[in-house]
Formats: C-alpha cells, sequence, structure tokens
C-alpha cells in the first residue's frame, strides 16, 4: 500500500513539474511581428541566449545594446540560401520576458515590384517572416531549455 501512494505521489509530481515546463513561453505573430513571452527565466540568461542562437544561425550580430534592450542581426546569403535582418526588442515584465522581433527578409527584385505581383509579394513577404522569426523563437526556446 505504502508503494502505491509512494507511486501516485511521485505521479502527481511528475504530472505537475511537465504542466509548468509546456506553459513557460508563449508565441505570438501579428502583422508580421512576432512576440514570444518567456517565463521563469532572468533577462541575462535570455539576452545571452538569443546572441548564441543567433551565432549558431549564422547570423552577423550587428548591433547588440544590452542597455538599450536591442539585438540587430544580418545573415546574408554567402551562409546560406536565405538572407535577412532582424531586429529584437526585449521587454521585461515582472515575471516574464518578451522578445519583439521584426525581420526584414531581402530580395534582389523588391524595389521593381509593383501592382497585384507587389501586393503578392507583400502577402508572402509576411509568411516568410512569421516563419522565419518562427525558427528563430524555437532555437532560441531549444536553447534555453538544454
Amino acid at each position: 500500500m505504502k508503494r502505491q501512494i509512494f507511486f501516485v505521489f511521485l505521479l502527481v509530481l511528475c504530472l505537475g513539474l511537465m504542466a509548468q515546463q509546456v506553459d513557460w513561453y508563449d508565441m505570438k505573430f501579428e502583422k508580421g511581428v512576432g512576440t514570444l513571452t518567456i517565463k521563469n527565466y532572468s533577462f541575462d540568461q535570455i539576452w545571452e541566449t538569443t546572441i548564441k542562437t543567433l551565432i549558431m544561425d549564422k547570423a552577423k550580430i550587428l548591433v547588440a545594446e544590452k542597455g538599450g534592450k536591442v539585438i540587430n542581426a544580418q545573415k546574408d546569403k554567402s551562409f546560406s540560401a536565405s538572407n535577412y535582418q532582424i531586429q529584437i526588442v526585449f521587454i521585461e515584465n515582472e515575471d516574464s520576458v518578451s522578445l519583439i522581433a521584426t525581420t526584414e527578409c531581402q530580395s534582389e527584385d523588391r524595389a521593381r515590384r509593383d501592382g497585384l505581383y507587389a501586393l503578392a509579394s507583400k502577402i508572402g513577404d509576411n509568411k516568410a517572416r512569421e516563419k522565419l522569426e518562427k525558427r528563430i523563437f524555437e532555437k532560441l526556446i531549444a536553447n534555453l531549455s538544454k
């Protein structure tokens, strides 16, 4: 009987810990802007992990102002098929840190686009930005949970 009670106690404890780990972050994407809110980590931990994540993604850090809570990074075609520029702004709350990311996917003929092609390109660009921001956020979450 004691073993069964102990087993049930451990099971409840494990389920409780798993439930806490699931909701330690929240991702949202609206109109080309991605927001990641992270709980249970300090600003310093998130800052350092974000820098490491961008470097692991072979992005060049252009600006990293910890006091201003802003990171600008760029990845060019010399490293991969995609190139982008990303700006991440950090906002500290009482119990969490929010990262607001805006990206610009760079393309060669963007200046010449007009009419319906420009509208379709803009919609495609928003999807590409969301995909890129989500990929960076997912890598950051994976690096934080290590």
